[in-house]
């Protein structure tokens, strides 16, 4: 959010990434939706099946030596949600194949424990970016 309260989003581009390292230097905090689908970046599993995922989270975790805390948002009854944050991952000297993988790890985990709470409308096991990995 700005000072004004108004939520800043980033787009998915490297437009948008050069955003994110310049908030990040200007000691902002930056949130990332690591569910999204991707063409490019690792092919990390999910759900037993490797997924194209960006690798942005766990290279900009190291950067700028900062912690990633796993959040969620939860719908309760009518427009109440629970927001939960939960301890942070370190990404310290390792690979972005392993600090992503636990995201995903993460994801899973919510995902099994509420799948009533994971709307996914894309394809994010698509064959041709993997093809192409």
């Amino acid at each position: 959010r700005n000072p004004l309260g108004q939520t800043v989003t980033f787009p998915k581009s490297r437009a948008g990434a050069m955003q994110m390292v310049k908030a990040l230097k200007n000691g902002r905090r930056v949130g990332i939706l690591i569910d999204q689908k991707y063409n490019e970046g690792l092919p990390i599993p999910f759900f037993g099946r490797p997924a194209m995922t960006s690798p942005a989270l766990a290279q900009l975790s190291r950067k700028f030596d900062c912690p990633i805390f796993p959040s969620r948002i939860e719908r309760l009854k009518g427009a109440n949600f629970r927001i939960t944050i939960h301890p942070a991952i370190m990404a310290g000297e390792r690979s972005d194949e392993d600090i992503m993988t636990q995201a995903n790890r993460v994801l899973e985990d919510w995902i099994h424990a509420a799948p009533g709470q994971w709307l996914w409308l894309h394809r994010r096991w698509d064959s041709k970016a993997l093809q192409n990995a």
